[in-house]
């Protein structure tokens, strides 16, 4: 049997991984798998992140996974990040701001 080749789905949390593991999975064929790293918040917006080394940042997430999980980078055919939008939409005027 031929080995799956990787998708990795980078992830900001473990709610994101229920709400779109079965659907992502669902999406790939049966010598796909999709895994996720979660990263724990917004990668983007961690400190001391910036336009300069945010594609290093990445890749030091990815390899830390591959060496968890003992995967090699051929294993991978694919790394797609997954952001959410909280918010991105709404109105101001439904935002309500206390200063307690």
């Amino acid at each position: 049997m031929k080995k799956k080749k990787l998708i990795i789905a980078i992830v900001e949390g473990t709610s994101d991984q229920y709400a779109l593991d079965d659907l992502l999975n669902q999406l790939t064929s049966d010598l796909i798998d999709v895994k996720f790293a979660i990263v724990r918040g917004d990668i983007l917006q961690q400190d001391g992140v910036t336009n300069n080394n945010i594609l290093s940042r990445i890749k030091d997430h990815i390899e830390q996974y591959l060496n968890i999980h003992k995967l090699k980078r051929n294993d991978i055919l694919s790394i797609i990040h997954i952001v959410d939008i909280d918010g991105v939409f709404l109105d101001e005027n439904k935002i309500i701001h206390k200063d307690d």
